[in-house]
């Protein structure tokens, strides 16, 4: 598979504990109890949709990007369950090459390394399917534990842009950190 067809075909991913899958109109409750709690949504650049008439304009805008070949973003659910408990985002493609990355998850299933999990079958899936060559990460400075996570997943920090962030409900600038995991080709 490569970009083009991941956007003709959502790509559905699986790891041992996960599903990742295409989010739909089903999952505006689950969106919004997500972004509901502070501690999800602290280090993000919204607050996220706080009830569903806003989480299915959220779910329209998501299909949207998709369609328009802008953004992949998946649904973080347990199989068993098939709810969303969280969320991967891969956009910002430039040459068929690059992307950005963004995740979050909802604070019950912190600590239990699903999100590492998800990101490692999202990293594998955009190096060696899609043939991306390099994927960046945005981090607030105060947010260690993506920090840390993210070096987990061989991210190195390449420095910190001054106010390159911006909170759009707060109307405001913020510090991050860039990190990048570059795939060597050989």
């Amino acid at each position: 598979m490569n970009l083009k067809d991941a956007f003709m075909r959502f790509p559905e991913l699986r790891t041992e504990r996960l599903r990742l899958r295409k989010i739909q109109a089903s999952d505006a409750e689950m969106l919004c109890r997500l972004y509901s709690n502070p501690e999800v949504n602290r280090y993000l650049d919204w607050y996220g949709p706080q009830v569903v008439s806003e989480a299915e304009v959220v779910i329209a805008f998501l299909e949207q990007q998709y369609s328009t070949a802008k953004a992949l973003r998946w649904a973080l659910t347990l199989p068993s369950t098939n709810e969303l408990i969280g969320t991967v985002l891969l956009s910002n493609f430039q040459k068929s090459a690059l992307a950005d990355l963004g995740y979050d998850l909802a604070r019950p299933y912190w600590g239990k390394g699903l999100m590492q999990e998800a990101l490692l079958e999202v990293l594998h899936f955009a190096f060696a399917e899609l043939g991306l060559i390099r994927i960046s990460a945005y981090v607030r400075p105060e947010n260690t534990a993506s920090a840390n996570l993210l070096e987990r997943l061989d991210f190195v920090q390449e420095g910190t842009l001054r106010k390159a962030g911006y909170h759009e409900s707060k109307n405001e600038f913020f510090d991050v950190q860039l990190f990048a995991r570059i795939q060597e080709i050989d």
